[in-house]
């Protein structure tokens, strides 16, 4: 993506720092509160989802445990650090602003989904990330909050795998 921008816009790394709001002065503390904030709001999805599997006494299944499995450990890092920021470059900084929040929100939906999933929940609950992380990104002009959310979601679903 960063390689698209340098070499079909033209663009320099300093107007690809301003475009996807990754400069020193987009990294403020309103920007990190609102990323733990978008966390905390997948979080209670994730947990009302668990708590509606154990009152119905529905097993519901992520793509998690099958991503996850029998992985080596720099995977387990890669997952809550790389992927995080590849993934929020692209979908928020080079899909948002060309085809728009709920557009980009599905393919990266769609990019979740797993056969293992019980009803679409991977999809559903990463089209919902994308609403948000979209809505941040127009609202802060920076990735920042979706990053440090994307990376806790991930960094929780790894905990919850490992331990």
């Amino acid at each position: 993506m960063l390689a698209y921008l340098r070499l079909y816009n033209r663009m320099s790394a300093q107007e690809i720092v301003s475009a996807l709001g990754i400069g020193r002065n987009r990294l403020s503390a309103r920007n990190l509160f609102l990323g733990i904030l978008i966390f905390l709001a997948i979080f209670a999805i994730s947990l009302s989802t668990g708590i509606i599997g154990a009152i119905t006494g529905t097993q519901i299944s992520t793509n998690t445990s099958l991503i996850l499995a029998s992985e080596p450990l720099w995977f387990y890092i890669f997952t809550f650090t790389i992927t995080p920021l590849c993934e929020e470059a692209l979908f928020r900084g080079l899909m948002v602003p060309r085809l728009g929040i709920i557009i980009s929100a599905i393919i990266f939906g769609l990019g979740h989904a797993s056969y293992d999933s019980t009803f679409a929940i991977d999809v559903i609950v990463a089209i919902v990330f994308g609403l948000i992380a979209g809505w941040a990104f127009k609202k802060t002009k920076s990735l920042y909050p979706s990053m440090l959310a994307h990376g806790l979601v991930n960094l929780l679903a790894v905990v919850a795998f490992v331990f």
